[in-house]
């Protein structure tokens, strides 16, 4: 028997029970709703929070920082800088000095931390300025702030006015003192010993700094630059000496009298590279080389490994109402066997191979499945399309994603349910005796 007589027949006893065929299928096309609308949601779910943890940091990028429990005892200096800037992969090494300080513009204070590098590595980052310019050198000491930054500013010491989040830092200057406790990167690298000197900036003399540059905010809000404050590194420096003078510098290593001992020491040491695969690789030479690194591209993995769990359990969680549906269609094909028994009979008789009788029936439950999986995707379809257009208009991103490969996989999975549904039903139509068959009423 030709296959094309195969679907005619199949799709003629499909409509001479329509009513019955309608609620098998209905049943299949909620199970393939649940499922795509499970999945599309986790998959939006985690893209959302992908593009949002993407926005934070480059996943190319490896930071070296002080060796706190490392192996290998070495300092974040110069001759730390050469030893990185050979390593394979890397493409350009930015050391970074941060110094906490505290902040006041007009009544409202705040603490920050100021991230000085040179001009060049400024540059390179690639900041998108909302307004004005990046600092520059021979200019003294200025900063460009995070478009977040007023978040870091509450009310006023006396709790006279209420906290301002969308402080104009350009319209005024900022007043700032370097932090008294600054042994963070120090402690790090020095002998405690070294590092006496840091309490003398207790009476570090109070900054006026002019913001020359306000960095756009990202669209999350939650990127690292939206609340970080950069200046030119050697401006920095000068403005800290100018503060203290003859003391150690904050973070610095320092001599018993608390002037500066040593080379100068960086906060971190940030390595970028043109790939996620790279990153990664220059994240396990490094620490097999004893150094502290912290990589963004191992918070994507485990951040991958946590959205797969999401859409492996809603997926799941679908998947349950398609595996009712398809108990659905072996009921149906069952019931189907029972109604039609003096017809296998007569096809017996008449010569039909027993491969063809057992094709017939598996030819209807595919058809009930992949009918019902292709309605059930189109009305997925339009379920996300509406989620985001509402809920996800809100949030600001598509909380329902349904891929072209998951479209395709809906239906071919449900056909294939339907397909195994119908395994058992034809099996018995297989073995239905031709005279049984003939006699039966």
């Amino acid at each position: 028997m030709r296959w094309g007589d195969l679907f005619e027949m199949s799709l003629s006893s499909l409509r001479q029970r329509r009513f019955r065929t309608a609620l098998t299928a209905l049943g299949v096309v909620i199970g393939t709703m649940s499922v795509i609308v499970m999945v599309s949601l986790g998959l939006g779910m985690s893209r959302a929070t992908m593009e949002s943890f993407g926005e934070n940091s480059s996943f190319t990028r490896v930071s070296v920082l002080p060796n706190q429990g490392s192996t290998k005892k070495y300092k974040l200096d110069a001759e730390t800088i050469n030893d990185l800037t050979g390593r394979n992969g890397v493409t350009h090494v930015t050391p970074v000095y941060d110094v906490s300080m505290t902040a006041r513009v007009g009544t409202k204070t705040g603490t920050i931390t100021v991230s000085g590098m040179s001009a060049e590595h400024l540059e390179h980052r690639n900041l998108q300025l909302s307004e004005g310019a990046l600092p520059k050198p021979g200019n003294g000491l200025t900063f460009a702030v995070g478009g977040s930054l007023g978040t870091f500013f509450g009310e006023d010491p006396y709790g006279e006015m209420p906290a301002d989040k969308s402080i104009d830092f350009m319209a005024q200057p900022m007043f700032v003192t370097p932090a008294s406790d600054q042994t963070r990167n120090g402690a790090a690298e020095v002998p405690t010993s070294d590092l006496q000197g840091s309490a003398a900036q207790e009476h570090s003399k109070k900054l006026v700094v002019p913001v020359t540059g306000v960095v756009q905010k990202s669209a999350s809000g939650y990127a690292a630059e939206d609340t970080a404050v950069y200046c030119d590194l050697d401006e920095l420096v000068r403005a800290l000496q100018r503060a203290n003078p003859g003391r150690a510098l904050p973070g610095q290593p320092s001599n018993t009298s608390g002037g500066p001992k040593g080379p100068f020491i960086y906060s971190h040491i940030d390595l970028d590279t043109e790939s996620v695969e790279q990153a990664e690789a220059l994240t396990r030479e490094l620490r097999s080389a004893g150094y502290t690194v912290q990589s963004n591209v191992e918070l994507l993995q485990e951040l991958q490994r946590q959205s797969a769990i999401v859409q492996g359990v809603f997926g799941g969680i679908g998947f349950i109402s398609l595996f009712v549906a398809a108990i659905g269609i072996a009921n149906t094909m069952m019931m189907s066997v029972y109604e039609r028994t003096r017809q296998i009979g007569i096809m017996k008789v008449l010569g039909a191979a027993i491969r063809d009788i057992r094709r017939a029936f598996l030819v209807e439950a595919a058809t009930i499945g992949f009918l019902g999986g292709t309605a059930g995707l189109l009305l997925s379809l339009l379920l996300s399309a509406a989620l985001n257009a509402t809920l996800g208009v809100s949030v600001g991103a598509d909380i329902s994603v349904i891929t072209p490969w998951m479209a395709v996989a809906a239906v071919v999975f449900s056909t294939l349910i339907g397909t195994v549904a119908g395994l058992m039903p034809a099996q018995r139509a297989m073995r239905l005796s031709p005279l049984a068959a003939l006699r039966a009423e």
